[in-house]
């Protein structure tokens, strides 16, 4: 038949009942070679429609002008047309893309390049299923992007089938029903390199792949189109669009934030987290203060700085800390993703180096108390980032020290007390300055004793042994007498509140399990009380390895009794006892901390490599 090089979209008047008719146009699209002229103009394409759109065309030889004027796209179509302009194939020279509204409808897929490792169900009935499916191979068959083939196992209805081809000109057939389930990899760097790279590497690596870099011929074009729209609200509309996947230069930024000055803080605000390189982001700071005064470029600097907070003060080779993230912000969004990125290359790394387990909830997972817009929730494998809501969560490393790590010299611990003796600024403040310098050194615990004195808030104190807590080289010295149960230091309720932030195994010394005054735990099924578990666990072997029986009472809510935690639970605590216990233990053994059985436990289960009869558990 005679090649096609024009379609004009109307708008569609029968609808399907899950999705509009025209994504089955935008989808056969993928089959044409020869279109040039795509016009969708007052079309009411959506979300989804952009996204089966961008798979469709992004191999095309041939589009050169797109229309999608008056079209409720939202920020999620509209970063689908934006990542099809920047990264596709096709040299689109013109297109038209005013007058965008937001999205009425539910999106049905979601896509986030970056952090694409894990589980991903696709509906087949559905097109934009079907594209999320095409788009997830070919992007797992893309080692330049990927990282290598992260595919791991592709099922339809339950059973395992050989994935289609995904070369950049082929077709890819699927089915038009049945269940699809897709699972791949992160595709970070494997083991043995796991600790010879820093964690801030490996996700500027991966964001540098996974990112669609916008390189000069392109960003031209993307000028133009910044410059054809009417007014300030599109413009914002398409740096938001822009913020998520995309990889500028610092002189690229500086460049769209002159050509309209009066958007400068909202240019470096929106893509604040997209330039590479902490120096880079820094320097474009000084572009708000250009042809102010002194008084006006302070204070724009001050609301810069506390807008790209959550980016600037991100540190990935030391995440661990509170977190609040509102994921429509852009450097929010930016935070959550090397987030999780970091979660997937320390887990990694606490796998190669056979770790133990020390999770909320058993799964190697470092994010704790995860919640999303206000919800409970696990991060796992089927757990894609969204671009809107509120994420917030605990993260808790327990990657250790290094075994040839050493505490600082004391004189420079000394210069650093001095400073924060000296300084005038918050507490808080100085305490965030340390964490994001806290990956350049290493302190003891007497060290770290002698930094909370001079922090005079309870809350400064709990905020600067949370940020410094796996930069100890002593670690046993942390959680005993003299620091954490040390009433000078933290109160019973700022304990309880570091058991939450930071997690019971973490905080668990089987060396020294004396010196806690009374643990407090809760029992039950629920995934979230593993850790607890574990603990009790813990305390069962000790006791029945030294012969000795914990103090301890029950509080299952009916009633407050004594208990005597059973031999039977040295095998593992059962979960159909549902309640509070409160237990203490003393060994009627001399020195207990120095004998073979409590350093094996507490390798067992909290992961500090101790000298055991001579040998460094490391190597066992």
């Amino acid at each position: 038949g005679r090649a096609v090089d024009t379609v004009r979209v109307t708008r569609t008047r029968e609808q399907h009942p899950e999705f509009n008719s025209i994504l089955l146009l935008f989808e056969a699209l993928r089959l044409n070679r020869t279109l040039q002229v795509l016009d969708a103009t007052a079309a009411n394409c959506q979300a989804d429609a952009a996204f089966v759109l961008e798979e469709a065309m992004w191999s095309h030889p041939a589009l050169t002008t797109l229309y999608l004027r008056d079209n409720p796209l939202g920020e999620s179509g509209l970063r689908s047309v934006v990542r099809l302009l920047l990264g596709g194939r096709p040299q689109i020279m013109n297109i038209d893309l005013v007058n965008i509204r937001d999205s009425v409808g539910v999106q049905q897929v979601r896509f986030q390049a970056a952090c694409v490792g894990g589980l991903h169900r696709a509906n087949l009935e559905l097109p934009q299923h079907r594209a999320l499916v095409r788009r997830l191979l070919r992007f797992a068959s893309d080692p330049a992007r990927s990282g290598g083939n992260i595919l791991k196992s592709f099922r339809i209805d339950g059973r395992a089938t050989k994935a289609p081809s995904a070369q950049p000109d082929d077709d890819i057939a699927l089915p038009r029903a049945g269940h699809c389930v897709l699972q791949l990899d992160e595709a970070l760097p494997a083991p043995p390199d796991a600790t010879a790279q820093s964690t801030a590497a490996v996700v500027a690596a991966t964001l540098r792949k996974r990112r669609v870099k916008v390189d000069s011929l392109r960003f031209m074009f993307l000028t133009k189109v910044w410059e054809g729209l009417p007014n300030e609200e599109q413009r914002l509309q398409l740096l938001l669009a822009c913020s998520k996947d995309l990889l500028f230069s610092n002189a690229q930024v500086k460049k769209l934030s002159e050509i309209t000055h009066f958007l400068v803080h909202e240019v470096i605000r929106c893509l604040f987290s997209s330039v590479e390189g902490k120096t880079s982001r820094l320097l474009l700071c000084s572009q708000v203060a250009r042809g102010r005064s002194e008084a006006e470029a302070i204070a724009m600097l001050n609301t810069l700085a506390r807008d790209v907070s959550s980016t600037l003060w991100l540190h990935e080779d030391n995440p661990t800390g509170h977190y609040r993230l509102d994921l429509s912000s852009p450097t929010h969004f930016g935070a959550a993703e090397r987030l999780m990125l970091a979660n997937a290359w320390q887990v990694q790394c606490a796998r190669a180096e056979n770790y133990c387990d020390t999770s909320q909830k058993g799964n190697y997972c470092f994010w704790r108390n995860e919640t999303y817009n206000d919800v409970a929730f696990t991060c796992g494998p089927d757990w894609i980032l969204p671009d809107r809501g509120v994420l917030e969560l605990d993260y808790a490393s327990n990657l250790l020290p290094p075994a040839q790590a050493q505490g600082m010299e004391d004189t420079r611990a000394q210069a650093v007390a001095d400073a924060f003796a000296q300084s005038g600024i918050q507490d808080m403040r100085k305490v965030r300055a340390l964490k994001f310098l806290s990956t350049r050194f290493w302190i003891t615990a007497a060290q770290l004793r002698s930094w909370l004195i001079l922090l005079p808030t309870w809350e400064a104190r709990e905020e600067l042994l949370v940020v410094l807590w796996k930069r100890v080289v002593d670690y046993t010295n942390v959680v005993d007498r003299a620091l954490f149960y040390n009433s000078k230091f933290f109160r019973e309720g700022d304990r309880a509140h570091l058991f939450h932030r930071l997690g019971h195994l973490n905080l668990l010394n089987p060396l020294k399990i004396e010196d806690i005054v009374k643990y407090r735990l809760q029992l039950g099924p629920q995934e979230i009380l593993w850790e607890q578990r574990r603990v009790v666990f813990a305390i069962a072997l000790i006791s029945s390895r030294e012969h000795s029986a914990p103090d301890a009472t029950f509080d299952d809510k009916v009633s407050k009794k004594e208990f005597v935690i059973p031999a039977t639970w040295e095998k593992g605590v059962p979960t159909d006892l549902v309640g509070y216990l409160q237990v203490s233990y003393r060994s009627d053994h001399g020195r207990p901390e120095q004998s073979g059985h409590r350093k094996e436990i507490c390798q067992q289960f909290v992961g500090w490599p101790l000298v055991i009869d001579g040998e460094d558990s490391r190597k066992r």
